[in-house]
């Protein structure tokens, strides 16, 4: 929606100021030449939507007449002799549309099975993505086609599950109850399966859709069909990118976007970022993701993420980066970073944990003994005692040196459980800043939040990027890439197979084992059992 300002001046009598804009004559073009095209694209999403419900009405009453005449064909085919001699030339049974439920129950009908085939082609640079899709009856008639194209930055894997959404939703409004469903993606076809995991964040909300249409049907089945197989949707997804080639508005918008150095999609000039001081460019969406990580994981101050490049981001770019929540936080991450590792104190109450520098802390404070202690200090947050040399609640009526002599069942209770539970998870501790750190994932090369570099088998030290110790780098445990779930395998030619492959869902499977175990080749990304697998996919199976 567009916003009018309304300027306020107090006029003097003998001279009239002018009003001063907020924004400059381009920034009002750009933001007209954005609306227009937000409302062209809701136009066309409008006339989209009522064409399709008309098509899919038109779907409906076809299925409706052509279970009709099968089932008066059978009662022809029935029919004794004697009766067709007698009155066939009389036999009807009109077709009426209006008698018709509105509703297409397939169980009443003869034909309650369809047939999708579909796949995806791209341009000659994979900028642009194209569906194709043909639903089929029994008799392989074709019911439907459907072409669509995609957005500027959607990827191939993005592209093959978006084209089994619009087939799965075409199909679901058609009122089908048997789906079989035909793809030449061996990456969807082992997701969708479960044979392999979804790894990123967006793939996973479209398995999820996909999930739900597919628990909506009694039975459906997926086949991994070779392409030679699937001509009937390549066709319709070629002609798809021919018509965005030939149409030359999409090409027009792809001239006057640049991609992102980061995810490399192509965006819009408004939707970049140039960073200050160094002038590379980078989207909206990728720059304040990469100064979240930083701020989050302590690498403060925030520096651009062109390799190589040692430019920092300023406070003020930051700020009109990032959300409140955010900036406060790397306010309080920058405190952070200016107190030396050696000067930092944490207040050792749990619900606090307010950071100060050891330098202020120089007031005496009396102790409960007969002298008075250095090591006393106040929180400046919560007010609590605690000792800044052993790091812990203030130990009344002991000194430090006896009571680190005590033995751990003596000391502090949350400590001794923290260093038990450490030294049974086999954490290390950082040799720096004295942190905590567990590995999740990925090799031992550890990079602590302070900065510091080390092994997390041996915990030595990593020398300008390179190892002290003759530790192995990694263990295929905590590796969870796994190679095979990549694009690459989506552009193998499978023509030469002979058969296919298929996968049959059923409506609420049930396995009879307690499965009390993650299964070790779904945590590596690859088990052939899928739902039939005794070990349990996740942890939402573990019972």
């Amino acid at each position: 929606m567009a916003a009018s300002c309304f300027d306020q001046h107090n006029h003097s009598p003998a001279q009239d100021e002018p009003a001063a804009h907020p924004y400059s004559p381009d920034d009002r073009a750009v933001a007209l030449a954005l609306q227009n095209e937000e409302l062209y694209k809701s136009q066309v999403e409008e006339q989209d939507r009522s064409q399709m419900t008309h098509d899919i009405e038109q779907l409906q009453l076809e299925i409706k007449r052509r279970a009709h005449d099968a089932t008066f064909a059978k009662s022809i085919m029935d029919m004794d002799d004697s009766e067709w001699e007698a009155h066939g030339d009389l036999w009807q049974s009109p077709f009426n549309a209006h008698s018709v439920s509105a509703s297409f129950d397939s169980s009443s009908v003869s034909v309650p099975l369809c047939k999708i085939y579909f796949t995806v082609a791209s341009s000659e640079n994979n900028t642009l993505f194209a569906m194709g899709a043909a639903v089929f009856d029994t008799q392989n008639i074709v019911l439907t086609e459907i072409k669509k194209t995609f957005e500027l930055g959607t990827n191939k894997a993005m592209a093959d599950y978006m084209a089994m959404l619009a087939g799965l939703q075409t199909i679901y409004s058609m009122g089908f109850q048997h789906v079989e469903a035909h793809t030449d993606s061996i990456l969807l076809y082992n997701q969708v399966t479960n044979r392999w995991r979804v790894r990123t964040q967006k793939m996973q909300a479209l398995w999820s859709q996909v999930r739900e249409y597919v628990h909506n049907w009694p039975e459906f089945h997926i086949f991994l069909e070779p392409r030679n197989r699937n001509q009937h949707a390549m066709r319709l997804a070629r002609e798809a990118v021919s018509g965005i080639k030939s149409g030359g508005s999409m090409g027009s918008k792809v001239d006057n976007m640049e991609p992102c150095r980061i995810c490399l999609e192509s965006k819009h000039q408004a939707e970049m970022v140039k960073i200050l001081g160094c002038s590379h460019e980078f989207c909206s969406k990728c720059i304040v993701q990469h100064a979240e990580v930083k701020v989050q994981s302590g690498q403060v101050p925030v520096g651009c993420p062109q390799v190589n490049c040692t430019t920092l981001l300023s406070l003020d770019q930051c700020q009109s980066l990032l959300s409140l929540r955010w900036y406060d936080l790397l306010r309080r991450r920058l405190s952070e970073a200016s107190i030396p590792e050696a000067e930092r104190v944490y207040c050792p109450y749990s619900h606090c944990s307010a950071l100060m520098d050891r330098r202020n802390l120089n007031v005496k404070v009396a102790t409960s003994a007969a002298s008075p202690s250095t090591a006393r200090k106040m929180c400046v947050e919560c007010s609590r005692f605690f000792c800044v040399e052993c790091r812990v609640p203030w130990h009344a009526l002991m000194t430090c040196d006896y009571y680190q002599s005590l033995p751990p069942e003596f000391q502090d209770k949350q400590d001794v459980e923290l260093h038990r539970l450490a030294e049974n998870q086999k954490w290390q501790r950082c040799q720096k800043c004295r942190r905590m750190i567990e590995l999740s994932e990925g090799c031992y090369h550890m990079t602590c939040r302070c900065g510091y570099e080390f092994c997390y088998l041996c915990g030595k030290e990593y020398k300008h990027k390179a190892a002290t110790c003759g530790c192995q780098l990694w263990d295929e445990g905590y590796i969870l890439v796994n190679e095979v779930e990549t694009d690459s395998y989506d552009d193998v030619d499978f023509d030469e197979i002979d058969g296919r492959s298929n996968f049959l869902f059923v409506a609420n499977p049930t396995n009879p084992y307690y499965k009390t175990r993650i299964c070790r080749h779904w945590s590596s990304g690859a088990c052939f059992a899928g739902l039939q697998c005794n070990f349990a996919h996740g942890a939402h199976e573990l019972r």
